[in-house]
Protein backbone atom coordinates (compact mmCIF):
# COMPACT_ATOMS: atom_id res chain seq x y z
CA UNK A 1 0.00 0.00 0.00
CA UNK A 2 1.01 3.19 -0.91
CA UNK A 3 1.07 5.99 1.62
CA UNK A 4 -1.29 8.62 0.59
CA UNK A 5 0.27 12.55 0.87
CA UNK A 6 -2.29 14.85 2.26
CA UNK A 7 -3.16 16.98 -1.09
CA UNK A 8 -3.06 20.87 -0.02
CA UNK A 9 -5.86 23.14 -1.62
CA UNK A 10 -4.58 26.22 -3.20
CA UNK A 11 -6.84 28.29 -0.47
CA UNK A 12 -5.01 26.63 2.00
CA UNK A 13 -1.50 27.22 0.04
CA UNK A 14 -2.51 30.77 -0.06
CA UNK A 15 -3.49 31.08 3.42
CA UNK A 16 -0.30 29.42 4.30
CA UNK A 17 1.67 31.82 1.83
CA UNK A 18 -0.55 35.23 3.64
CA UNK A 19 0.46 33.59 7.08
CA UNK A 20 4.37 33.93 5.73
CA UNK A 21 4.20 37.13 4.48
CA UNK A 22 2.49 38.40 7.73
CA UNK A 23 4.97 36.96 9.37
CA UNK A 24 7.76 38.56 7.64
CA UNK A 25 5.86 41.84 7.58
CA UNK A 26 5.66 41.67 11.51
CA UNK A 27 9.50 40.47 11.76
CA UNK A 28 10.37 44.02 9.35
CA UNK A 29 8.57 46.08 11.04
CA UNK A 30 9.76 44.88 14.38
CA UNK A 31 12.91 45.65 13.38
CA UNK A 32 12.49 48.42 11.88
CA UNK A 33 10.96 49.88 15.06
CA UNK A 34 14.22 49.39 16.32
CA UNK A 35 16.35 50.80 13.85
CA UNK A 36 13.62 54.00 14.51
CA UNK A 37 14.75 54.20 17.83
CA UNK A 38 18.20 53.93 17.60
CA UNK A 39 18.36 56.49 14.67
CA UNK A 40 15.88 59.05 17.23
CA UNK A 41 18.82 58.59 19.77
CA UNK A 42 21.55 59.17 17.27
CA UNK A 43 19.62 62.11 16.08
CA UNK A 44 18.84 63.29 19.74
CA UNK A 45 22.86 62.88 20.63
CA UNK A 46 23.67 64.87 16.92
CA UNK A 47 21.31 67.32 18.22
CA UNK A 48 23.33 67.88 21.53
CA UNK A 49 26.49 67.36 19.58
CA UNK A 50 25.63 70.37 17.50
CA UNK A 51 24.63 72.53 20.22
CA UNK A 52 28.24 72.13 21.71
CA UNK A 53 29.34 72.63 18.24
CA UNK A 54 28.11 75.74 18.08
CA UNK A 55 29.14 76.68 21.90
CA UNK A 56 32.71 75.62 21.21
CA UNK A 57 32.44 77.83 17.65
CA UNK A 58 31.26 80.85 19.33
CA UNK A 59 34.07 80.78 22.14
CA UNK A 60 36.94 80.52 19.62
CA UNK A 61 35.16 83.43 17.32
CA UNK A 62 35.59 85.57 21.18
CA UNK A 63 39.63 83.93 21.42
CA UNK A 64 39.82 84.29 17.86
CA UNK A 65 38.58 88.10 18.33
CA UNK A 66 41.17 88.82 21.64
CA UNK A 67 43.91 87.44 19.80
CA UNK A 68 43.14 89.67 16.60
CA UNK A 69 43.13 92.57 19.83
CA UNK A 70 45.82 91.48 21.40
CA UNK A 71 47.78 91.63 17.81
CA UNK A 72 46.99 95.39 17.03
CA UNK A 73 47.83 96.03 20.53
CA UNK A 74 51.68 94.59 20.20
CA UNK A 75 52.12 96.00 16.99
CA UNK A 76 50.99 99.67 18.44
CA UNK A 77 53.02 99.17 21.39
CA UNK A 78 56.00 97.90 18.96
CA UNK A 79 55.19 100.95 16.69
CA UNK A 80 55.46 103.45 20.10
CA UNK A 81 58.29 101.92 21.19
CA UNK A 82 59.87 102.67 18.17
CA UNK A 83 59.31 105.98 18.00
CA UNK A 84 60.48 106.28 21.75
CA UNK A 85 63.44 104.88 20.70
CA UNK A 86 63.99 106.75 18.02
CA UNK A 87 63.04 110.19 19.75
CA UNK A 88 65.55 108.96 22.95
CA UNK A 89 68.59 108.83 20.35
CA UNK A 90 67.33 112.14 18.99
CA UNK A 91 67.07 113.32 22.18
CA UNK A 92 70.46 111.81 23.63
CA UNK A 93 72.02 113.43 20.41
CA UNK A 94 70.66 116.78 21.04
CA UNK A 95 71.06 117.00 24.39
CA UNK A 96 75.28 115.96 24.22
CA UNK A 97 74.85 118.55 21.04
CA UNK A 98 73.42 120.95 23.96
CA UNK A 99 75.74 119.67 26.78
CA UNK A 100 78.83 120.70 23.78
CA UNK A 101 77.67 123.67 23.72
CA UNK A 102 77.62 124.59 27.16
CA UNK A 103 80.87 123.35 28.05
CA UNK A 104 82.43 125.58 25.46
CA UNK A 105 80.39 128.52 26.57
CA UNK A 106 81.33 127.54 30.37
CA UNK A 107 85.58 127.71 28.90
CA UNK A 108 84.80 131.10 26.79
CA UNK A 109 83.16 132.48 30.43
CA UNK A 110 86.74 131.10 32.03
CA UNK A 111 89.04 132.70 29.92
CA UNK A 112 86.64 135.85 29.75
CA UNK A 113 86.70 135.67 33.82
CA UNK A 114 90.73 135.22 33.57
CA UNK A 115 91.14 138.06 31.04
CA UNK A 116 88.83 140.38 33.42
CA UNK A 117 90.96 139.06 36.30
CA UNK A 118 94.16 139.84 34.80
CA UNK A 119 93.04 143.56 33.52
CA UNK A 120 91.84 144.54 37.05
CA UNK A 121 95.26 143.66 38.66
Amino acid sequence: MKKEEPQITINELARMVAKGFLDMQHHFDQRLSKIEKRLDKIEERLDKIEVRLNRVEMRLNIVEQRLDRLERELEEINLKLDRLDKRTNEDDQALFSDIDWLRKRVLRLERDVKVLKAKQL
